[in-house]
């Protein structure tokens, strides 16, 4: 994911490949990087299901993805995101 996304174009890719099902490997990755805060703000929100996201105070979190599904409201988040990207 690249870093000049916007919050809510970040937030619509992730929840776009977590129902595409695009996520099969365990992640370790920088916790002040733009997708684990993306993963983290998701799963918060209430938007993802077995998801998960750990220690975010090491040198290198973990994220696991590859059992994740939206939940109802992050379908309902990712229909509005692509809505608003379709006018912008």
């Amino acid at each position: 994911m690249a870093t000049n996304l916007s919050f809510s174009d970040a937030l619509r890719v992730l929840l776009s490949d977590v129902a595409r099902h695009r996520f099969t490997n365990r992640r370790q990755i920088n916790p002040a990087s733009q997708l684990f805060q993306t993963v983290t703000a998701a799963i918060e929100a209430g938007y993802l299901a077995d998801a998960k996201a750990t220690d975010a105070q090491a040198p290198l979190a973990t994220i696991d993805l590859t059992n994740a599904s939206l939940t109802a409201t992050g379908n309902a988040k990712l229909t509005e995101l692509v809505q608003q990207g379709e006018q912008e």
